[in-house]
């Protein structure tokens, strides 16, 4: 397990491998399935492993992500979004409210 993986058991984030997600076997296809499902449900987060992702490409992100954070608070603002995505897509919780009665069970 890397360094990320078990900080984020430790912190009670759900660690899931989704090697089993390719797996020729219905039945562990389903089980990953089912713990994605309970780790959305329940925490909406969860921490992969056995994706395939190369170590160093998982490294540069991480960097990339703690050089972003750590810049003035109006560098940051000013790299804000103030279209949509070329590809049309919205983001529904942005978009609209959240309806209880939409959520699916």
């Amino acid at each position: 397990m890397t360094e990320h993986a078990r900080a984020a058991a430790w912190q009670g984030l759900p660690v899931i491998s989704v090697a089993g997600l390719s797996a020729p076997s219905r039945a562990r296809r389903e089980e990953v399935g089912a713990a994605l499902h309970v780790a959305c449900r329940d925490m909406g987060f969860f921490y992969c492993v056995d994706h395939g992702v190369p170590a160093g490409l998982i490294a540069a992100v991480f960097a990339q992500s703690r050089a972003f954070f750590a810049l003035p608070e109006a560098e940051k603002e000013a790299l804000t979004r103030t279209v949509p995505p070329a590809t049309g897509a919205t983001n529904p919780c942005v978009t609209r409210r959240w309806n209880p009665a939409r959520r699916r069970t």
